[in-house]
């Protein structure tokens, strides 16, 4: 079939018996792109090397006749990259963009994608591996590049392929795409406005963080105004907000962390830790340091919760305890919505196909394993969205359908 045909991959894991199979969808040219199980749109996975050679089309100008020659000429004195440089441009070629990666060779950049805070990259990572895989990676390889960002790489179909995460820049991702530098955001605040004509959004989920303490603590919630007098150190005893009396030990995590930086937005309002808190390298650290303390406070995204008992947290209502539905529905007050950016006009070609993995089945299923609570539990696009800014009117749009 050639050129004649598209070849897909159903997202509707679970739902559909296609996508079940895990198996490629071969589309003639001029039928609709979905699936013959759902009707759902269907991912492009057709063999990279393939699809940038098809990139050339047939009825761009002809390469002047003595383009060729001067060619000739020019890789005969040892000038041949020169030579690339301008049959490129005459000829309308797309080029394709090539980098090296960690091990020595080289890959093509699918694209580039970073997440706030910059350090912390355990989600923007595990969806770029997700990707890979489906695009037919068996073995995806992590390492540093030489500007010091994650390289993932992998083989597909016999071409070399890799999409690179930003560890380091702007605080703000959306800066960052608005620049150029990235092609994809992670961020879990709106746009500013003068950005939001620049980019689109979607929601992909709702990142919350849960406060824990020792099983033997009784205190079983806090208001929202507690919390951050405890955190901040204006509260140091457990007796004033109704546990039993006795100092308050905080375990929490480093501020460069997605949790930290959660805990910095929602509790303490910019007011710097308690004076004597530990902060620790990751949440399961958090998690055992409170289950050996009858003292101890913590804070640790919901992926880490398991067996630690959390406290109940109400801002002006009932508290409420961290649940997904809790959590998704607007109910739990210590959460944030979490925001895939992509520019507002021409993309990479894997941009949107990432954008539609991410919003799958499987993409949240991601999403739900790296603490984050996956869009999908909302159960209605309609109170995702409430209090979005209307200049990103089209975040969600195709999350769920």
């Amino acid at each position: 079939m050639g050129s004649q045909a598209r070849i897909g991959r159903c997202l509707n894991a679970g739902h559909c018996r296609v996508a079940d199979n895990r198996g490629r969808i071969t589309i003639i040219r001029g039928m609709p792109f979905e699936c013959p199980g759902c009707s759902r749109g269907l991912v492009d996975v057709v063999p990279f090397a393939k699809r940038h050679a098809g990139d050339v089309r047939a009825d761009r100008p002809a390469l002047p006749p003595w383009v060729v020659p001067l060619t000739l000429f020019l890789v005969t004195i040892g000038a041949g990259s020169l030579a690339l440089n301008v049959m490129g441009p005459m000829g309308g070629a797309v080029a394709t963009e090539t980098e090296a990666d960690p091990d020595g060779g080289h890959s093509e950049t699918l694209f580039r994608l970073a997440s706030a805070p910059a350090g912390d990259t355990r989600l923007a990572s595990a969806l770029a591996s997700g990707y890979l895989r489906l695009q037919g990676c068996s073995t995806v390889k992590h390492g540093n590049d030489d500007k010091g960002s994650l390289r993932l790489h992998c083989l597909a179909n016999g071409a070399r392929i890799a999409v690179t995460v930003a560890t380091a820049g702007a605080p703000d991702p959306a800066a960052q795409l608005a620049d150029g530098d990235i092609d994809i955001a992670l961020a879990t605040r709106p746009a500013g406005a003068v950005r939001e004509a620049t980019s689109t959004a979607r929601v992909i989920g709702f990142d919350a963080i849960a406060i824990i303490v020792n099983p033997s603590n009784p205190l079983a919630r806090l208001s929202q105004a507690q919390l951050a007098a405890i955190m901040t150190g204006d509260i140091r005893d457990f007796a004033k907000v109704g546990g039993a009396a006795g100092p308050i030990h905080i375990v929490a995590l480093g501020a460069a962390t997605r949790t930290g930086t959660a805990l910095a937005e929602l509790v303490l309002a910019d007011k710097p830790l308690a004076p004597g808190a530990r902060q620790l390298r990751n949440a399961e650290a958090v998690a055992a340091a409170v289950d050996a303390d009858r003292s101890a406070i913590g804070v640790v995204d919901l992926a880490s919760l398991r067996g630690a008992r959390a406290v109940a947290i109400g801002a002006g209502g009932a508290a409420q305890l961290p649940t997904q539905v809790a959590v998704a529905s607007g109910g739990y007050p210590l959460a944030r919505r979490l925001y895939l950016y992509k520019p507002g006009g021409g993309t990479k070609a894997d941009v949107p196909a990432f954008v539609d993995f991410v919003a799958s089945a499987d993409g949240q299923q991601i999403v739900a394993e790296s603490g984050i609570t996956p869009f999908t539990a909302s159960g209605d696009r309609g109170a995702a969205l409430a209090g979005t800014p209307a200049g990103l009117a089209a975040i969600g749009s195709r999350a769920g359908g």
